[in-house]
């Protein structure tokens, strides 16, 4: 059930495959919504499960959300989304096409597979076998394990230096963005004083990236440390040591370890 399953049908056979999927889903996966490519039903549900696109906005949807696999299974008088299959393949997304229905098509790797009640073909860019998953999480968990320990021992030093300077958590914790959608906390050493998101908006006119999207400071005041001098000069302090070096990047090794 970790894995989010999006279902690409048609009207005539929607409610026959997410009521397919339901019953025989042994809960390998969690839906997270329907997409029906011959009609505009978004914003209906389906015995429960939102429909959450059409043909147009399929791919962007998968691109925007958490979407692990894509199963497609249309009625027998359609022919397969071809143009979406392409987008969805380039996403990255695993594809899952009911077998019934293949003629060919694009894909790296492919093999025959059940989805539900459902014979499909699988077919995806990046494709690793059991063992190579395997040995890739004991090298991330090894790996994981390393970069703890040498977390801890920064700690012992750093974190001291960080609430001196600035009183309040040693560590940063901000949601971002994982493989396929899935979001994850991320965690740093913090080198920004509490305040540092209420002083950006003060800060804005001095941005070196102008369009606002991103946000960048020669000399960033928020830093730990960080004083413009009454001379002018500049002052540097534990913020920017962490940053310059990289230290701040060690608790990231909490995240390799979870996967």
């Amino acid at each position: 059930g970790e894995r989010k399953l999006l279902i690409v049908t048609s009207e005539d056979v929607a409610e026959q495959v997410v009521l397919s999927m339901q019953e025989n889903n042994y809960a390998r996966f969690s839906l997270a919504g329907v997409a029906v490519i011959d009609a505009d039903w978004t914003g209906r549900e389906i015995h429960g499960v939102p429909v959450v696109a059409n043909e147009e906005t399929a791919a962007m949807y998968v691109c925007q959300e958490w979407i692990d696999e894509v199963l497609i299974v249309v009625s027998e008088v359609l022919p397969y989304p071809s143009e979406l299959i392409e987008q969805l393949s380039e996403t990255g997304v695993t594809i899952h096409l009911n077998l019934a229905k293949i003629t060919s098509v694009p894909g790296k790797k492919q093999f025959v597979e059940k989805v539900g009640n459902y014979t499909v073909l699988t077919t995806s860019i990046n494709y690793a076998s059991t063992r190579q998953l395997m040995l890739k999480r004991l090298m991330d968990i090894a790996g994981g394990l390393v970069g703890c320990i040498f977390t801890g021992i920064i700690c012992i030093f750093v974190g001291p230096a960080i609430y001196i300077a600035s009183p309040g958590p040693i560590f940063f914790a901000q949601e971002r963005v994982g493989k396929n959608g899935k979001k994850f906390k991320m965690y740093k050493f913090r080198s920004m004083y509490m305040d540092a998101e209420e002083r950006k908006a003060e800060l804005m006119k001095d941005n070196k990236l102008g369009d606002g999207k991103m946000f960048k400071l020669d000399f960033d005041p928020r830093v730990i440390g960080n004083k413009i001098l009454p001379d002018g000069t500049h002052k540097t302090g534990i913020g920017d040591f962490i940053r310059r070096t990289s230290l701040d990047e060690f608790p990231q090794f909490f995240n390799v370890l979870r996967g």
